[in-house]
């Protein structure tokens, strides 16, 4: 049983007020996904304190700019078009609500910790946390015989009072995980105190960019044929990445994360006494990274030669703090990607996990040791636009074409299994359906999915979603259905609990 109500339609609004995207959000891989940020919440809660909250939120100042919706103009440009009043005909947001007798009847699945390293379904089904109205594709938003907010929020409640699955979709060219994830921080503590004070939302109507792109000349550097071919050879690696993906969620124990850094460490310390150069640090992010690299590619022909390159983002409101004030907060893309040198894809077998933690590691180094090389990096892509019609990547990528790409997107700082929902608790979860930590509010489970529906060059994405209060991370890679396979799993016996791989 649904509640639904379907959006009305209309093409445009002449009182909307409109304000262009920033240039960050226009950029093609932005453009070619939307993100499910789902949770799995012990006990029954209130839909209308999760709604209280929301347009508490949205009442704050600009930050009612979350109830824009996404139009395209005469001349082919995304702008937001953010309505002046909201009202039951054009709400900022976009709420469905489902009802279940109990879990078994919904077939929720949640994915549980494991003693050694687990492949498992995602969070799901996505019936439960998606609503079937809710648009996933760019094109379903901008369709002008409807009227979609960006903002969807889908409630299944569950009879037997056990749990509540809220699961919440936005278009990526709205914000990246960074951004989206401070900005249901805000809501969750509007929910609890609709008096508390809350950053402001940092450009309303205004690139925080601009000032960087207007700052560089790039024109006698690379020329619009250098941009062409750099564009063709993305575009062939697009090619060659065109399969159907897939995503599950992989559970690594913090034991084993634990050792396999310290060993790395060392490792790292013993370098340094034959005097290599080597960084004096290793975050677990990048152990992450490596160890699912090993476990992807240990088995590939040494002779396959294939480039391996391997990529990190890095928020900028972190790196480029003078164009973030303090107290406010920019919810809208912000991240740029560091690609490392390439080593042949069948070497890997041959690397520590050391080896290869330190490409990740050497390309964040190098990527922000210099501010002024940093700002002109990403004045570079910001100005490459008006050379590429909007076409340009987020990747400060090399141009070959035909190499083997891994992506790693780190969420852990957003804390999401913390999260507290308890000040929207209605009923505490019934005897029988608890778990050890089912304090009614808490987090049992959260997944971040990820819908595809443009060209994506990468081979694999790695999302480290979150780590546990056991230590243990939660991660969901997205690449080929095809490498979802019983050699990947047979990998992982083989080596998923030994930290010598």
């Amino acid at each position: 049983m649904s509640g639904y109500a379907p959006p009305i339609s209309h093409a445009t609004v002449a009182t909307d007020e409109v304000i262009p995207l920033c240039s960050m959000d226009i950029y093609r891989y932005a453009t070619a996904f939307s993100g499910a940020y789902k949770w799995c919440i012990n006990g029954t809660l209130d839909v209308q304190v999760l709604k209280l909250g929301l347009d508490e939120l949205i009442a704050r100042g600009e930050w009612r700019k979350l109830g824009a919706r996404i139009r395209r103009n005469a001349e082919g440009r995304l702008e937001w078009h953010v309505p002046r009043q909201f009202s039951k005909a054009r709400p900022a947001y976009h709420m469905t609500i489902s009802t279940y007798a109990s879990m078994e009847a919904a077939k929720l699945y949640i994915p549980g910790a494991t003693s050694v390293p687990s492949i498992q379904p995602n969070l799901g089904p996505d019936s439960v946390f998606v609503h079937p109205s809710t648009p996933i594709t760019l094109e379903e938003y901008l369709d002008p015989e409807h009227d979609h907010p960006c903002f969807n929020i889908h409630v299944s409640l569950f009879l037997d009072g056990s749990v509540t699955c809220t699961g919440i979709t936005i278009p990526h060219v709205l914000g990246d995980g960074t951004g989206i994830s401070k900005m249901l921080m805000n809501w969750l503590t509007l929910m609890g105190n609709p008096n508390a004070a809350v950053p402001a939302m940092h450009s309303y109507d205004k690139d925080p960019f601009a000032p960087l792109e207007s700052a560089y000349e790039f024109a006698e550097d690379l020329t619009t044929e250098t941009w062409e071919e750099i564009l063709h050879n993305i575009h062939l690696q697009e090619e060659r990445e065109d399969h159907p993906r897939e995503v599950r969620t992989v559970y690594l124990p913090g034991s084993l994360v634990s050792r396999m850094r310290a060993e790395a460490v060392e490792e790292l310390a013993q370098r340094r006494k034959r005097g290599e150069d080597v960084p004096d640090f290793l975050s677990e992010n990048d152990i992450l990274s490596a160890w699912w690299i090993k476990i992807l590619c240990t088995d590939v022909d040494p002779d396959d030669k294939t480039p391996l390159i391997s990529f990190v983002g890095s928020s900028l409101r972190k790196q480029l703090p003078e164009y973030f004030p303090r107290d406010t907060w920019y919810p809208h893309n912000a991240t740029l990607a560091f690609a490392s040198e390439s080593v042949p894809i069948g070497a890997v077998r041959n690397m520590t996990i050391c080896d290869i933690a330190l490409l990740s590691r050497w390309a964040l180094v190098r990527g922000l040791a210099d501010k002024q090389a940093l700002k002109r990096a990403v004045a570079l892509k910001l100005w490459s636009k008006a050379l590429t019609a909007n076409n340009a990547t987020s990747f400060t990528s090399p141009s070959s074409a035909f190499g083997a790409w891994h992506f790693t997107s780190a969420w852990t700082e957003a804390r999401c299994m913390d999260w507290d929902f308890s000040p929207a608790v209605a009923l505490s979860p019934v005897p029988g359906t608890e778990t050890r930590r089912a304090k009614p509010g808490s987090v049992r489970a959260f997944s971040g999915g990820v819908y595809q529906y443009g060209p994506y060059p990468v081979r694999a994405l790695l999302t480290v979603l979150a780590k546990d209060k056991d230590g243990g991370y939660w991660l969901q890679p997205y690449m080929r259905k095809a490498y979802w396979n019983a050699g990947l799993e047979d990998r992982l016996r083989r080596f998923g609990w030994s930290a010598k791989l």
